[in-house]
């Protein structure tokens, strides 16, 4: 109502991004399974740490 005959002209439409067809894939790290169990390990004891601090 404001814009007078600006208001009537067809605005251009956006178009829409096209979606990327390749996206990069993570490598996954091959890990051992002595080298995954030290990293259980460590997260271990660092939550056992924790829940030892939050005992009253």
């Amino acid at each position: 109502q404001n814009q007078g005959a600006e208001g009537l002209r067809r605005k251009p439409q956006r178009r829409r991004p096209a979606m990327s067809k390749s996206k990069t894939k993570k490598v996954k790290l091959k890990t051992t399974p002595h080298e995954e169990l030290l990293k259980e390990l460590e997260y271990l004891r660092a939550e056992n740490a924790y829940l030892k601090n939050c005992r009253p």
